[in-house]
């Protein structure tokens, strides 16, 4: 079974459209979120609150669940 391969200036170039935060302020205007906070559900449905109000134009937010 042959596996595709990104070559490493593609790795380089998706990994540069990526943006780490912890403010939530500063997903107002992504396209989409990906959340990835510990498995504590007060603090998940905080968060996805918070995120609910500022991510006004995100295509989609999901979470990293484990």
């Amino acid at each position: 079974m042959s596996r595709d391969r990104i070559s490493i200036d593609e790795r380089n170039s998706a990994l540069s459209r990526l943006t780490i935060t912890r403010n939530l302020g500063d997903f107002s205007s992504v396209d989409g979120v990906i959340e990835a906070a510990p498995e504590v559900l007060e603090l998940k449905q905080e968060i996805f609150r918070e995120l609910d109000r500022v991510c006004i134009d995100a295509q989609f937010i999901a979470t990293n669940t484990s």
